[in-house]
């Protein structure tokens, strides 16, 4: 909250009084609660999007079954160049 009072100091061009203090409470408590309380909790995404986890670990795993089996052609296709040069 601190930060926000500065930047109301510097931006606003005004000198600090205390209603300023309870206005900036004010506007400041909900994005706060918002963020802090309910978008960083661990399990907020997971009830949000419960198959975002999932598919990310779905994906990553075909990706590195993908690359696998490209490797194990690309050895395949060395071995019969080598055995026709």
């Amino acid at each position: 909250m601190l930060d926000n009072i500065i930047s109301v100091l510097i931006l606003g061009e005004t000198k600090f009084h205390w209603q300023m203090l309870l206005i900036i409470f004010l506007v400041v408590l909900p994005f706060g609660f918002v963020n802090e309380i309910i978008v960083d909790h661990p399990n907020f995404w997971k009830k949000i999007w419960p198959e975002v986890h999932p598919v990310k670990s779905r994906l990553a795993g075909t990706a590195k079954q993908l690359f696998n089996g490209v490797k194990e052609e690309a050895r395949e296709i060395e071995e019969k160049v080598e055995k026709i040069v």
